[in-house]
C-alpha cells in the first residue's frame, strides 16, 4: 500500500464541566507555572455526526516545562464546546517541544448537525480537520472471510457484515500483511514479528525480526539492526527456511527472485540492487545502482513490482526499471515521487505536493495532480483512493487517466487508509471502517470505531 504516515502513540482523558471560552485565562497556579486553556484541533466527526475525536498537541514534558490536564465538554441545543487544560511552567528555560499529542473521543447525546463547535481558538472549528493529522488512523487488511484493523489500540477483526469478531487479537500497531485466508503478520509493539489468526482471535506463531515482505507461504523479515538480515520464514509455521546477512530494505518479490534496493555508503549514488533466489536465499546477482542526483547518496526511496520489473524511484532521484535480474532497462530523469503502488501497469507516484501515474511499459507520464500524496493517498491490490477532507469524500481514481471513477462519503477524517478484495474496498477513518462496492462506491456496510487510548 502507499501509506506513509507518521505513528503518534496518544492518551486520552475525558472530562465532565464546562470553561468559560476558549483563549489563554490563567485558572490555577502550581509551583511557577499555571493552568490555562490550550487549542485543540477537529480529528475526524462519523458518518452520522454523533461522534467526533478531537486533538491537542504541547510539548516540554521531558524537560518539565508543560503538562496536560485534562478535557471539558459540554453539549447544548445550539453548540458543543470543549476545552482542553494544560499546565506551564511560567518561566520555562531549556524547555524542548517534542510535539506531545493528546486525542478525546466524544459521544455526543444527539448528532453534531449545525450546532456550533466551540473550543479551538479558530473562528472556524469545523475546518481544522483539513489542517489537523494528529492522530493516525492505522491500517487496515483484507483476508478471507475477515478485515483486520490495527491501530495504537490493539488489532480488531470484522466479518463480512461489519460484525466484530475479535478485539485486540495482537498488539500489532503498524502494517499488517495478510498470509492466507483470515490470516495476517505484523510486528507488536517489541519488535516481534506475530502471525494472527483473525477468525480465532489467536497467536499462531511469533519470531524475531521487522516484517519486510510477504508472498504465498512465506514471509520475510529483518533481523539486523541496519535493515539487513534479510530471513524467509514459513507463514503457516514460523520456522525459518533461511537467513541472510543481506539488506531488507525496499525489498520486491518477483516470486522465484527477490530485489532488493538497499542503501550502500560505499556506491556512489547511494544504493546497490541484489537479486536471491527465493528458494534459498543465495545470491543470484548485484550491481551498483546511481540515483541520478549529484551529491545526493539518499535519494530513491522505496521500490515495487511491476510485473516481472523492480521500479524504484524517489521526490529527488530517477525513476529506474530493472529486470528481474536486477538489470536496468530505463531511466527517467524526473523521478515523479516515491512508488507507492501499481494498478493496471501503471505506477503510482507521491511526494508531499504530488500524485503521479507512469505507464511503465511507454515509459511516460500519465497525469499529476497537485495533492499531498502521503497524507492523501491509498494505493493497494490495483486501486487507488483519494481523500478529500474538506468535503469527508473518499474518491476512486482511474489508474490511467488520474480521474474520478466514484465518491462517497466517509464524515469527517484528517487521515485515512483503504484496501481492497475482490469487488469491496475497505476505508478506515479516525472513526469508522466502511465497506463500499469498488466498482460504484455504493455503501455496504459502516462500523463506527471509536478511537481508544494506546495500551
Amino acid at each position: 500500500m502507499g501509506r506513509r504516515q507518521q505513528r503518534i502513540l496518544a492518551g486520552v482523558v475525558a472530562g465532565a464541566a464546562v470553561l468559560a471560552a476558549c483563549g489563554a485565562s490563567i485558572l490555577t497556579a502550581d509551583g511557577g507555572g499555571s493552568v490555562g486553556e490550550n487549542e485543540w484541533s477537529l480529528e475526524g466527526v462519523s458518518l452520522d455526526g454523533q461522534h467526533l475525536v478531537v486533538s491537542t498537541l504541547f510539548g516540554g514534558v521531558a524537560s518539565g516545562c508543560s503538562r496536560f490536564e485534562g478535557w471539558e465538554v459540554n453539549e447544548s441545543e445550539d453548540s458543543v464546546e470543549i476545552s482542553v487544560r494544560l499546565w506551564r511552567l511560567s518561566a520555562p528555560s531549556d524547555c524542548t517541544d517534542e510535539g506531545v499529542v493528546e486525542l478525546l473521543q466524544v459521544d455526543l447525546d444527539r448528532p453534531l448537525d449545525d450546532r456550533e463547535l466551540v473550543g479551538c481558538g479558530v473562528d472556524d472549528c469545523r475546518g481544522t480537520v483539513v489542517d489537523g493529522g494528529n492522530l493516525f488512523v492505522g491500517h487496515v487488511v483484507a483476508s478471507g472471510d475477515a478485515v483486520a484493523v490495527a491501530d495504537e489500540s490493539g488489532l480488531d477483526a470484522y466479518g463480512p457484515s461489519g460484525e466484530l469478531l475479535t478485539e485486540d487479537a495482537g498488539a500489532i500497531p503498524g502494517e499488517m500483511l495478510a498470509i492466507g485466508d483470515g490470516m495476517v503478520v505484523g510486528n507488536d509493539r517489541n519488535g516481534a514479528a506475530i502471525a494472527i489468526d483473525l477468525l480465532a482471535g489467536e497467536e499462531i506463531w511469533r519470531t524475531t525480526g521487522w516484517i519486510a515482505a510477504a508472498n504465498v507461504g512465506v514471509v520475510y523479515v529483518c533481523r539486523g539492526q541496519d535493515s539487513d538480515g534479510l530471513t524467509a520464514v514459513d507463514a503457516a509455521t514460523g520456522a525459518d527456511r533461511w537467513e541472510t546477512a543481506l539488506p531488507c530494505e525496499s525489498l520486491v518479490v518477483h516470486d522465484d527472485l527477490l530485489t532488493i534496493v538497499g542503501h550502500d555508503p560505499n556506491v556512489d549514488g547511494g544504493h546497490r540492487v541484489t537479486v536471491v533466489d527465493a528458494a534459498s536465499g543465495e545470491l543470484v546477482a548485484e550491481s551498483e545502482l546511481f540515483d541520478g542526483i549529484d551529491d545526493r547518496v539518499t535519494g530513491l526511496d522505496g521500490a515495487i513490482a511491476v510485473g516481472l520489473k523492480t521500479i524504484t524511484s524517489g521526490p529527488q532521484a530517477n525513476l529506474i526499471v530493472l529486470g528481474s535480474d536486477g538489470t536496468e532497462l530505463a531511466r527517467e530523469a524526473d523521478g515523479l515521487g516515491v512508488p507507492l503502488g501499481e494498478a493496471g501497469g501503471v505506477v503510482i507516484l507521491g511526494s508531499y505536493d504530488r500524485l503521479a501515474g507512469y505507464d511503465i511499459a511507454e515509459a511516460s507520464e500519465l497525469w499529476t495532480q497537485n495533492i499531498d500524496a502521503f497524507s492523501s493517498v491509498s494505493v493497494d491490490n490495483g486501486s487507488v483512493w483519494r481523500l478529500d477532507r474538506a468535503d469527508g469524500v473518499v474518491s476512486r481514481l482511474d489508474a490511467r487517466t488520474g480521474g474520478v471513477l466514484w465518491s462517497t462519503s466517509i464524515g469527517a477524517t484528517t487521515s485515512f487508509d483503504a484496501t481492497g478484495d475482490g469487488d469491496t474496498a475497505y476505508i478506515l477513518t479516525t472513526q469508522a471502517v466502511i465497506a463500499v462496492d469498488n466498482a460504484t462506491g455504493s455503501l455496504r456496510w459502516s462500523a463506527h470505531r471509536p478511537y481508544e487510548a494506546a495500551n
